[in-house]
């Protein structure tokens, strides 16, 4: 469900003639609430990289091919 509270997201802006334009969106691909996706980020030093930091994220497992539903581990935290 995308439309949990507190889940989080991080979108792009671009300043195009002098006014601010939303480019891009993303979203956890497990979203549940109160992960606060986005809530911390970090760019790699030639800016092609983004880390987005989920603190209230509870899933246990870990790895891509983990459980995205698994929410056993309170506020575990992901980035």
């Amino acid at each position: 469900n995308n439309r949990e509270p507190a889940s989080g997201a991080v979108y792009r802006f671009v300043l195009e003639g002098g006014a601010w334009a939303q480019t891009q969106s993303l979203k956890a691909s497990n979203t549940q609430k109160n992960d606060k996706f986005g809530s911390f980020l970090a760019t790699s030093t030639n800016g092609e990289d983004l880390i987005c930091l989920a603190p209230g994220e509870a899933r246990s497992a870990t790895g891509d091919n983990s459980d995205h539903h698994d929410n056993s581990l309170d506020a575990a935290g992901a980035a």
